[in-house]
């Protein structure tokens, strides 16, 4: 099947308030992001995707100093965005957000097992919201991509670990991960 190209001064933007709006109309269905304007069906997520966020969720918990908050699968409000990564850690408790989503995070992960090219492009996403760490791991390849240092629409430096790699862990001093569960 032949993909449709739409030019994109034809594809239609909404702002956050138009999302929240068609949101509370009931226009929207439950799996949808707001991605530089643009709503975006969120892909299915499979068993796999599933084990690989409870388990990081889970091991972040036992982790990171109690300063971070670790949130699943919830929305950062970000210009004309609203990601819902699948694990972001901020500062603060849960009731810093109770009337209002973060704005910015201190660091994102994605899991991609189907959705790379779509993680690949929330990069100037979260660059632009000056989140410091943006991780993709992507178990198909059995690496994980590492973004640091944001500048602008981008980050400065960028790393690929594999699986059996230790990786070093933002905030907690001489601790890493090895992700060789994925």
């Amino acid at each position: 099947m032949a993909s449709l190209a739409i030019p994109i001064e034809m594809v239609r933007r909404f702002s956050r308030e138009d999302y929240y709006r068609m949101r509370d109309q009931g226009l929207l269905s439950r799996r949808t992001e707001l991605i530089e304007g643009v709503l975006v069906d969120k892909i299915t997520i499979s068993p796999k995707h599933s084990y690989i966020v409870t388990q990081l969720r889970a091991w972040l918990s036992e982790n990171l100093p109690q300063a971070f908050l670790i949130r699943e699968e919830k929305p950062i409000s970000i210009g004309n965005s609203e990601p819902e990564p699948d694990i972001s850690v901020v500062r603060g408790s849960m009731e810093d957000y109770r009337d209002a989503h973060p704005t910015t995070a201190e660091w994102v992960i994605e899991v991609a097992i189907s959705s790379l090219s779509l993680d690949l492009g929330k990069r100037k996403i979260y660059a632009q919201a000056g989140i410091p760490y943006y991780w993709i791991i992507d178990p198909e390849d059995n690496r994980v991509l590492v973004f640091e240092n944001p500048e602008g629409e981008a980050y400065t430096k960028e790393s690929i670990y594999g699986k059996d790699d230790d990786i070093a862990i933002p905030f907690v001093q001489r601790k890493s991960i090895r992700l060789d569960w994925i």
